[in-house]
């Protein structure tokens, strides 16, 4: 499943989940998935996602959280990109580009960096689970 060399893992579960009714057939799914992040910056995330489309089709998704390191630091994090589902009951795969921002100089050099992501959504478990790589 890696896109690269993997910065980081997570698992997250779905704390809270909206839908509403855009136009015609269309979905706004926003949920707040709170991750356990592990690899080069471990520690717990916190954000808010939204999908938008005919959840049949490729759906895009947004992203944005703020990790809470282990080591103290806070990075804030953006991503955006692309699903679908995997024709496996109601589960999703979806890929995408992040990228971040902090103020600690121990991880600055992750401000110029653009990661590919790829995570799963099993909407029966309310589980994601995914890696962030190079």
């Amino acid at each position: 499943m890696p896109l690269g060399n993997v910065l980081g893992a997570f698992a997250a579960k779905v704390s809270s989940l909206r839908i509403s009714d855009l136009d015609g057939s269309q979905k706004r799914l926003e949920f707040d998935p709170t991750d356990e992040t592990k690899g080069r910056v471990p520690g717990q995330i916190l954000s808010r996602m939204a999908i938008d489309g005919v959840i049949d089709c490729p759906v895009p998704y947004a992203i944005t959280g703020t990790l809470l390191a282990a080591s103290g630091a806070v990075v804030h994090i953006a991503g955006r990109g692309v699903g679908m589902l995997r024709g496996e009951g109601h589960e999703a795969r979806y890929r995408g580009a992040a990228c971040c921002s902090t103020d600690d100089s121990s991880l600055t050099a992750f401000n110029s960096v653009l990661g590919g992501v790829e995570f799963e959504i099993d909407p029966a478990t309310m589980a994601i689970q995914g890696a962030v790589c190079e």
